[in-house]
């Protein structure tokens, strides 16, 4: 049996709930994770003339980091103010 959400989708549920600080994960919570996404950007051989696709992008850190490296990426998620 499927859940409202599933129904739904997540933006109802999980974007209220990750948008609501929106700018302090953006500023404080997402930077921390910048070693890791370096090091995914490296171990999966993204680079100039690469497609990324990053489904759940939060405020966007990992895609700006594949752009830096000239990859094409697109980044999903369900908070529109993440996104924003």
């Amino acid at each position: 049996m499927a859940t409202t959400e599933t129904r739904q989708g997540s933006a109802a549920l999980q974007g209220e709930l990750w948008g609501a600080r929106a700018r302090d994960y953006a500023d404080l919570q997402e930077p921390q994770g910048r070693p890791l996404f370096a090091k995914g950007i490296r171990l999966a051989d993204i680079h100039s003339g690469t497609a990324v696709l990053d489904v759940g992008c939060g405020a966007g850190g990992f895609c700006r980091l594949a752009a830096e490296v000239g990859a094409t990426v697109a980044g999903i998620d369900a908070a529109a103010p993440l996104i924003e």
